[in-house]
């Protein structure tokens, strides 16, 4: 076997690994793909992975840093060292190279998000001097009121949703599942969206596609659409053209932080695995937290 074809065997390999057995999201799997397609098409018909030296490595991620971003480049990084891990797990190479690469630290900026006061603008003000369909608002309502993902609102099944106890069971990342839960607004236009509506789909989806299914892997609206309608509506409230779906995730963790909410629940509803990815909301509202301070430390009078 020619040492491209070869490679491309190995990288199959792992690629239904994160597939099947890591069960990661269809988008970090695509994302995965583009990254190793750009290092096999850097090694070419003549190099196999499995005799590349450490040297070879580092001298490739010299090459790509000169022309992304150190964020692209980290996750560059981290996918080229969960292949080499893999392939020595299973024996494939003898030695893991990518150890000595390390990962750069990127610095965490604060997420884009919509101020209390703007959101009730949209929802009190807004919905009733524009056009907008019940599904459109039921997309905003939930992406802001749940804190789902966009990855997780489009898959939500109609099966998942208890109306009685106001909740939804969603599959994040890694397709592990949680409960979400919504208020009694929510629920209001969940109903009105599927008042008189007879939605017939094999997997019972809240939200279907129009496309035809041999067009589409999964039966349901794709992300995209989720960003068109969010980009579609927010900017009667905002100019900040850097608004979209994950803006609404995170005015849902600030808005709960800023009433006062700990980490703790706010990380097991935003369905973070750890603590560290929550804290990031610490930083947006240093008001906030002074005036906890002079309130309850000692010190602060």
């Amino acid at each position: 076997m020619n040492p491209y074809k070869q490679n491309l065997a190995h990288v199959g390999l792992f690629i239904n690994f994160i597939q099947n057995q890591k069960r990661y999201s269809e988008h970090t799997i695509r994302a995965y793909r583009v990254d190793l397609n750009q290092l096999l098409d850097h090694l070419g018909e003549e190099i196999r992975i499995v005799e590349l030296t450490k040297y070879d490595l580092h001298e490739y991620i010299s090459i790509i840093s000169k022309s992304i971003s150190s964020k692209s480049l980290s996750r560059k990084i981290a996918t080229i060292k969960s292949l080499f891990k893999y392939l020595v797990n299973e024996n494939i190479s003898r030695v893991n190279i990518s150890n000595s690469i390390k990962i750069p630290k990127i610095d965490k900026k604060l997420p884009n998000h919509l101020t209390i006061d703007e959101m009730k603008v949209f929802f009190e003000k807004t919905l009733k001097v524009i056009d907008i369909s019940s599904r459109d608002l039921l997309v905003i309502d939930l992406l802001y009121s749940t804190g789902i993902r966009a990855s997780e609102c489009v898959s939500i099944h109609i099966d998942s949703i208890d109306l009685d106890k106001k909740t939804i069971r969603v599959e994040g990342k890694g397709r592990k599942t949680r409960i979400v839960v919504f208020g009694n607004k929510t629920k209001q236009n969940i109903l009105k969206y599927l008042d008189g509506k007879l939605i017939k789909n094999n997997e019972n989806y809240l939200f279907p596609s129009k496309m035809k299914k041999k067009k589409l892997k999964n039966n349901y609206i794709t992300t995209r659409t989720i960003y068109n309608i969010v980009k579609k509506y927010i900017k009667f409230v905002s100019n900040n053209e850097k608004l979209g779906p994950h803006s609404l995730r995170h005015s849902f963790a600030t808005h709960l932080l800023q009433n006062g909410s700990d980490l703790m629940a706010i990380k097991d509803l935003l369905g973070h695995t750890s603590l560290g990815s929550t804290q990031i909301y610490t930083h947006l509202d240093t008001k906030k937290m002074k005036e906890i301070y002079k309130k309850s430390h000692p010190h602060a009078k």
